[in-house]
C-alpha cells in the first residue's frame, strides 16, 4: 500500500521516481494509485537504472482522451530523446522524439474509452520495438500489435509518458519495467501478479503496484 502524498516518491526497491514525477505537483498518490490531474502539457516519470533492451508493462486510465493520451518510455534519455507507444483513444501508436523532434514510427487501430482500465506492454529488444495494448478485464492477445525498427536510441530509462489537460485525470495502478526481456517467449505476466518466482529471462524487475507495493526482484538471465 502507498499512503497518499505528493509526488510519487521512491518504489519499494529503493529508486525514487524522476523526471517529472519527482517534481511537478500534478503528481500524486491518491487512493494506491499514481495519479496526474490538475495540469495541461506532456509529462513523463521515469524509474530505475538505464537499460538496452527493456521492456515496460503497465495498467492505467484517463478521464478523458479527448487531446490526451497514455503511454510508456523506452530508451529515455532527456525530454527531447526517447521512445514511447502510447494510446490516444483510437490507435496504439508507437513514437520516436530526438534532437525534440517527433516521429511516427508505426500505429495499429485501437478503441479505448474514457475511465477505463488499459494494459499496455512495450518492448526494445536491439532495433526492434513491438507494442500491444488490450483492456485490463480481458486476457493479453499473443501477437503484438505494432512492430517497427529504429536504431536511433540504444539506451535510457524505462517510464511513463502522458498528456493531459485542465479537468483529466490520469490514474495507474501498475506499473513493471523488466532488463533484458526475449524479443518473443515467456513474458511478464501482468497483474493480477503471479506467485513467486517469476519465470527466467529478465535480470532486474521494477514494480510500481499502486494497490499492493513497490519492490524489486532479482532474476537469472536466460
Amino acid at each position: 500500500m502507498r499512503a497518499n502524498q505528493s509526488h510519487w516518491g521512491t518504489a519499494s526497491d529503493g529508486h525514487a521516481w524522476g523526471g517529472d514525477a519527482a517534481t511537478n505537483a500534478a503528481f500524486s498518490i491518491a487512493g494506491n494509485a499514481g495519479v496526474v490531474s490538475n495540469t495541461a502539457g506532456s509529462f513523463s516519470a521515469t524509474l530505475g537504472p538505464m537499460a538496452s533492451d527493456a521492456e515496460v508493462l503497465f495498467t492505467g486510465s484517463v478521464s478523458s482522451f479527448a487531446n490526451t493520451n497514455i503511454g510508456a518510455l523506452l530508451r529515455y534519455q532527456d525530454g527531447k530523446d526517447w521512445y514511447r507507444a502510447y494510446l490516444t483513444g483510437s490507435a496504439l501508436v508507437v513514437q520516436k522524439r530526438i534532437a525534440g523532434a517527433y516521429t511516427t514510427l508505426g500505429s495499429a487501430q485501437f478503441s479505448a474509452a474514457a475511465s477505463t482500465a488499459y494494459t499496455l506492454r512495450f518492448r526494445a529488444v536491439g532495433t526492434t520495438l513491438v507494442a500491444r495494448a488490450w483492456a485490463s478485464s480481458s486476457a493479453e492477445p499473443s501477437a503484438w500489435m505494432v512492430t517497427v525498427t529504429d536504431a536511433s536510441l540504444s539506451s535510457g530509462l524505462c517510464g511513463l509518458r502522458m498528456l493531459d489537460k485542465r479537468g483529466v485525470s490520469v490514474s495507474y495502478t501498475s506499473f513493471i519495467a523488466t532488463a533484458n526481456p526475449a524479443l518473443t517467449g515467456a513474458v511478464v505476466a501482468a497483474p493480477p501478479f503471479p506467485v513467486w518466482p517469476l519465470p527466467v529471462g529478465a535480470v532486474l524487475v521494477y514494480l510500481m503496484y499502486m494497490k499492493v507495493r513497490f519492490r524489486t526482484s532479482r532474476l537469472s538471465s536466460a
